[in-house]
């Protein structure tokens, strides 16, 4: 029965990358190797149709990289959580992983100047039609009475900003 709850316990390390001992990375001008944190998403690295990768800041970071005559290596970490913690044991040079500023990573971290603003956006139907309900929408009404505080919090902001 130990047995069993050694390997249980054991489980995490195995399956989390971000979970392995990882030395602090040398200077970039002794290795000639950028090495950065990112993630899998639409906006910071991903493999296209042609099988390549692409995404903004991966563009960013290989444009930066050329024109400092290095290589980059990428550390793919997943969940994000893993990524400033990474960073922040010196695991990287830099994360290119879809950071936002907050003043409390102001505090902790070094930013370079924001190359996107993003405001999160509420989208609705004010159109629905009697009988036009189909089965996405009846699952919308079923849970719309769970959401409603939050949508009315949402609204309330929103209405105070004029676009």
């Amino acid at each position: 029965m130990r047995r069993y709850y050694a390997i249980l316990i054991t489980l995490p390390l195995v399956f989390d990358p971000g979970a392995v001992v990882q030395r602090p990375v040398l200077p970039v001008a002794k290795t000639g190797e950028l090495v950065v944190l990112t993630r899998n998403s639409g906006t910071t690295r991903y493999i296209d149709s042609q099988g390549r990768y692409a995404g903004l800041e991966y563009d960013l970071v290989e444009l930066f990289a050329r024109e400092l005559g290095v290589r980059v290596r990428y550390l793919d970490r997943q969940p994000f959580y893993q990524v400033l913690p990474a960073l922040e044991e010196n695991h990287a040079h830099l994360a290119a992983a879809g950071v936002a500023i907050t003043s409390d990573r102001l505090n902790q971290f070094l930013f370079g100047p924001a190359y996107q603003l993003v405001q999160p956006t509420l989208a609705y139907n004010t159109g629905i039609r009697g009988g036009a309900l189909g089965r996405g929408a009846a699952i919308s009404l079923f849970l719309f009475p769970l959401l409603l505080p939050a949508i009315i919090l949402l609204l309330r902001t929103l209405r105070r900003r004029q676009y």
